[in-house]
């Protein structure tokens, strides 16, 4: 569970075992109410004109939850694996278009006698 304060968030773990899932999903009200800010520090203690407010908003983090599920990331370390060696990259490409566009020597005919 997530709870917004003024000034972060409150993280929860609920640990439970399958079987007990159902009294942790009643208990949740209870946890709830027995959470505690700071005076002043309450989500509803916001104020605009004194506090900042996130230029991201809400669909970042979700954003990148998708990206991450997505692998976007493991995709990513590998881009960032391949930059470290682009200069191996780059002399393999030159060299095929090289060999693709080299010239033909010319065949000599055989010499008669």
């Amino acid at each position: 569970m997530r709870i917004l304060g003024r000034k972060g968030v409150l993280v929860l773990n609920l640990v439970a075992t399958m079987p007990h899932v159902e009294e942790i999903e009643i208990a949740i009200a209870t946890v709830l109410a027995m959470t505690n800010f700071n005076p002043g520090n309450r989500y509803s203690h916001f104020d605009t004109s004194i506090d900042k407010v996130a230029g991201c908003g809400i669909a970042a983090p979700i954003a990148s939850k998708v990206a991450a599920t997505a692998g976007l990331f493991a995709k990513l370390g590998v881009v960032l694996v391949l930059r470290k060696f682009w200069i191996f990259i780059a002399i393999a490409a030159g060299a095929f278009i090289t060999r693709l566009f080299r010239r033909a020597k010319p065949r000599e005919s055989p010499a008669s006698p």
